[in-house]
Order: C-alpha cells, then sequence, then structure tokens
C-alpha cells in the first residue's frame, strides 16, 4: 500500500481514537470543556477519509464518478465493494458530513454526539472493509 494511502487510513484511526477519548468523557464534561467543535472536526475528519478512500477505489477501477458524496456508498455497493448496509451508512455519513461542513443548520451537539458515538463502531467496519477490498484486489489508489 501507497504511503499516502496508509496516512489517510492512520489519520481516521487516529480520529476515531480521539473520537472514542471524548465520547468517554460524556456529553456533559464535553460541553463543560467546550470541546465541541473538536468533537465535531473529528467526525468529519473520519467522514472524509472514507469518502476519500471510497473515491480512490471507485476511480481506480473505473467505475462510474460519483456526482456528490452521497453516491460514493452507493457505487460502492453496486460494484460489491460494500455491502448494502455498509454502503447505506456511508450514505448517511456523507449527509452528516454535509451538515457539518455547509453548516445547513446550527449544530445540535447532543445529536452529533450521539453520532459520534456510533460512529466509532460503523466508521472501523466501514474501513475495515475498504482496506479489505484493496488488498484483495491489489488496488493502490
Amino acid at each position: 500500500m501507497r504511503p499516502s494511502t496508509r496516512r489517510r487510513i492512520d489519520r481516521v484511526l487516529k480520529a476515531l481514537e480521539r473520537i472514542d477519548k471524548l465520547v468517554a468523557m460524556g456529553l456533559d464534561e464535553l460541553l463543560e470543556n467546550e470541546l465541541e467543535p473538536l468533537l465535531e472536526r473529528e467526525v468529519e475528519v473520519v467522514i472524509q477519509g472514507l469518502l476519500d478512500i471510497g473515491e480512490f477505489i471507485i476511480s481506480y477501477k473505473g467505475f462510474e464518478p460519483p456526482s456528490k458524496y452521497s453516491d460514493v456508498g452507493r457505487i460502492l455497493a453496486k460494484h460489491n465493494v460494500l455491502d448494502k448496509e455498509s454502503a447505506e451508512t456511508l450514505v448517511r455519513l456523507a449527509r452528516l458530513r454535509n451538515i457539518i461542513v455547509h453548516l445547513y443548520a446550527d449544530i445540535d451537539y447532543e445529536l452529533l454526539f450521539e453520532h459520534a458515538s456510533q460512529l466509532r463502531s460503523d466508521a472501523r467496519n466501514i474501513l475495515h472493509k475498504l482496506i479489505d477490498y484493496i488488498e484483495r484486489n491489489n488496488i493502490d489508489p
């Protein structure tokens, strides 16, 4: 695996470790210490990393290009890179990323905290499947 791919994967894993620590603090302590922007950023980093890795696979394999981030999961499922459930999760994560990045609405940090709690397992699951696909197919995006 190329160093740039490994760095991207490592960045996602490091952000997940930081999310683990933030979630372990609990919502009240997180808010009290004004760490919600950090949680917001780490969630964004994880989701963007997953989408980037997915887009690399799509590009490398010559699959139809996504017109928006929510298409990444659908395309990966269509070509059996991800199972349907994981792809649907990635679609939902892409929508959450858009809300965070584009500030479509004021961020509800209680809701973001709940999403971050679930993201820890969802992201690791999706990342594992993407890495497995890359390794099984000798892809080096």
